[in-house]
C-alpha cells in the first residue's frame, strides 16, 4: 500500500480519491509489487486509514504506525548508504507550501504564498530526505527546527562521531532560537540573509580573500563582508 501511494504521488495523483480508478491499473499494480495483476489494489478508504493512522487503533483508524521509528528510518537510510563515513555532510532545512483546494483540517491562509496551504518542514542531506514534518500554515517556518535538528544530529553522531556537520538554512530560519542554539553548540553554520539597505551598508568596504574568516571584532561590529555574512558563529568554531 505504501508503494501504491508513493507511485501514485510520483505520477501526479495526489488525492487518495484517484485510487478508486487507479487500483484497477495493472501497471500501477506491477510497480507496487502485486503478482496477481487482475486483483485490485487498495481503495481510497484503506489508503486514507493508512495515512491518518495513529498508534491507538480506533473505529476509523485501524492501521497504525510508529512515528519515532519512521523518523529514525530516514536517518538510518542515510547512514547505510555510505560504506565509509563522509568527511562532511550538510543538513539543509527548508519549508515550502503544500497547496490545499478544499476545507481540510488545520487549513490556514499563508500571506507569503498567498494561498491556503500546509507548511511542511523538510531536512535534507544532499538528496537524502531526513525529515518531512507536516505542519499547519499558522506558524513560523522555523517552528520545531531545533528539536528536529537535535534529533537528527544525535542519531548521526552514534554512527559517525567525527564527521563534520554543517547546518544550512535560508532567511526564513534566521531566528534567535535556532541561531542561538547553533552558536551555543558551536556547529558550523551557513545562513542565507535577505538583502536590505542595512546589509548593503554593512557590506561596503574591502572584501577578504576567498575562504578567509572574519575576525571576532568584525563580527561584534556587525561589519561582516559579503563572503561571510551568511555564516553564523564566526570566529574559531569547531567542526560539528
Amino acid at each position: 500500500m505504501v508503494a501504491q501511494r508513493v507511485y501514485g504521488l510520483a505520477l501526479g495523483y495526489e488525492d487518495v480519491n484517484d485510487h478508486e480508478q487507479l487500483r484497477h491499473d495493472p501497471l500501477l499494480a506491477l510497480l507496487a509489487g502485486r503478482k496477481e495483476l487482475e486483483r485490485p489494489l487498495a481503495g481510497k478508504s484503506t489508503l486514507y486509514r493508512l495515512e491518518m493512522g495513529a498508534d491507538e487503533a480506533g473505529r476509523y483508524r485501524k492501521i497504525g504506525y510508529h512515528e519515532d521509528d519512521s523518523d529514525r528510518l530516514l536517518v538510518d537510510l542515510l547512514l547505510e548508504a555510505h560504506a565509509q563515513p563522509p568527511r562532511r555532510i550538510v543538513l539543509d532545512l527548508d519549508a515550502t507550501d503544500m497547496l490545499l483546494h478544499g476545507h481540510q483540517e488545520n487549513r490556514f491562509f499563508h500571506g507569503f504564498y498567498d494561498s491556503y496551504c500546509y507548511l511542511p518542514l523538510y531536512i535534507f542531506a544532499g538528496d537524502q530526505l531526513l525529515c518531512a514534518r507536516l505542519r499547519a500554515a499558522d506558524r513560523d517556518a522555523a517552528s520545531g527546527a531545533v528539536d528536529e535538528r537535535q534529533r537528527i544530529i544525535a542519531q548521526i553522531r552514534t554512527r559517525w562521531p567525527k564527521v563534520e556537520i554543517v547546518v544550512r538554512a535560508d532567511s526564513a530560519f534566521c531566528r534567535e532560537e535556532l541561531m542561538g542554539w547553533c552558536e551555543r553548540t558551536r556547529w558550523s553554520t551557513c545562513w542565507g540573509w535577505r538583502a536590505t539597505s542595512g546589509c548593503g551598508a554593512a557590506l561596503a568596504g574591502p572584501r577578504p580573500a576567498p575562504g578567509a574568516r572574519p575576525s571576532a571584532a568584525a563580527a561584534r561590529r556587525g561589519s561582516l563582508p559579503s563572503s561571510t555574512i551568511a555564516r553564523s558563529g564566526v570566529g574559531p568554531a569547531r567542526a560539528a
